[in-house]
């Protein structure tokens, strides 16, 4: 929204997430009152320490043993989770495919995340915010609609039409809640028939329901190759305990409250040159602005779009400027081309900042080097946790056409 002095104020969210620290308080203080938040946190611990506690044991006495304990502790989880993140344009989709590619692993691109229910009874299990605020049913479910199915927001929503904004204390929680609703999805994956055939049954029996990115990537090139594997703890192609993904951009928004709530999580930040991205964005965004909002009559006019205005973050006017190239007069504004230069230089900063933070849970690669590099490639894929990782160098999905740059407002022929 445009304040009362006329200028954009743009994301609370950019500016949490400028403060990296101060985020990451605000996250683990969400997750010790959210009490569903807690308990996991707590298994999380737990089960970490208990690994930790055998492998030691085993030194002293039979490493083997140990071994064997430390897989069995493991295999007492329902999934471990990958993510992966970037700023839109930058090879997000071919890393969902990648991701799909890995053996008992699942993964989403932009993944659809319910409020608050589960799907089988669309029953309301989750408290909103301290307030006691809840989400019911709102009916027909209606992908990329203000209805019962929503994508995660870069921005917590107002509780109803002419409320105030959340404080950041309910912000967090917020977050968190909706990082809960995202693992109750992922719960009822592991539990769906559709999860049982990626783990080796009814192999013949065709493809089974909602499956996605070309049925898992085909299924999991049918469980390595085509071979029928019996569910076991040790054979499903050696990787043991399920892996659910989920690959967008929005996710930055939520990664301090991922890790605060699940120390074992594996995140991957895939970046593209700045002029890259912002080049395909203008040709894939065409008569849309997700980055600035427009309210004057005197300015451009963008449709509006429900599924990804709320995706991205609102860039505001000094945040632009450093981008902009083209001042028309002092009373004109930033363009789009500026507001997403601003955008992919706060997504960069903040995902280089948050892998010196978070070492164990954060990586950041570069999209030529993990797609086109079979090596660079294996090594991210080892680093979350694929012990035997399908590599594919040829994986590329939602390429961009080539443009002229001269065509583009903001980008000047190159001699």
């Amino acid at each position: 929204m445009i304040d009362d002095t006329g200028r954009n104020p743009g994301s609370r969210t950019n500016d949490r997430l400028r403060r990296p620290h101060w985020a990451a308080t605000l996250a683990k203080n969400s997750v010790a009152l959210n009490p569903a938040a807690s308990d996991l946190l707590s298994s999380h611990q737990q089960q970490a320490k208990l690994q930790q506690q055998e492998v030691e044991q085993g030194e002293e006495t039979n490493k083997e043993t140990a071994k064997d304990r430390t897989e069995s502790a493991s295999l007492s989880r329902k999934y471990r989770v990958v993510l992966g993140l970037g700023p839109g344009r930058s090879g997000t989709k071919s890393v969902a495919e990648l991701l799909n590619a890995q053996a008992n692993c699942r993964c989403e691109h932009e993944m659809i995340v319910p409020r608050g229910y589960r799907r089988d009874n669309q029953e309301v299990v989750l408290q909103q915010n301290k307030d006691g605020q809840k989400y019911a049913s709102r009916g027909t479910k209606s992908k990329g609609s203000w209805g019962a199915d929503k994508r995660l927001e870069w921005d917590p929503p107002r509780l109803s039409r002419g409320a105030k904004e959340r404080t950041e204390e309910e912000a967090a929680a917020w977050r968190v809640t909706r990082i809960l609703d995202q693992r109750q999805e992922w719960t009822s994956w592991i539990e769906s028939d559709g999860w049982k055939y990626n783990l080796g049954h009814r192999l013949d029996k065709g493809k089974p329901r909602k499956l996605g990115a070309k049925g898992w990537r085909e299924h999991n090139a049918k469980l390595c190759n085509g071979q029928k594997i019996a569910v076991s703890s040790s054979n499903v192609c050696s990787d043991s305990v399920p892996v659910v993904a989920a690959v967008s951009s929005v996710g930055m928004a939520f990664v301090h409250e991922h890790v605060a709530m699940d120390p074992t999580v594996h995140i991957i930040v895939v970046m593209r040159p700045m002029e890259e991205v912002v080049l395909s964005f203008v040709e894939k965004s065409i008569g849309r602005n997700h980055w600035q909002k427009h309210e004057s009559k005197h300015e451009i006019q963008f449709a509006p779009d429900k599924t990804w205005d709320s995706a991205f973050p609102n860039m505001n006017d000094e945040e632009c400027e450093p981008f902009w190239s083209e001042v028309v007069d002092a009373k004109s504004r930033p363009d789009k081309v500026a507001a997403l230069r601003a955008y992919w230089e706060l997504y960069k900063n903040t995902a280089n900042e948050l892998e010196q933070q978070y070492p164990e849970n954060v990586r950041v690669f570069n999209m030529d080097t993990v797609l086109n590099c079979s090596s660079n490639q294996e090594a991210m894929l080892l680093w979350c946790g694929f012990q035997h990782p399908e590599l594919d160098i040829d994986v590329r999905l939602n390429r961009s056409p080539k443009i002229q740059l001269g065509s583009i407002p903001g980008f000047p022929n190159k001699s």
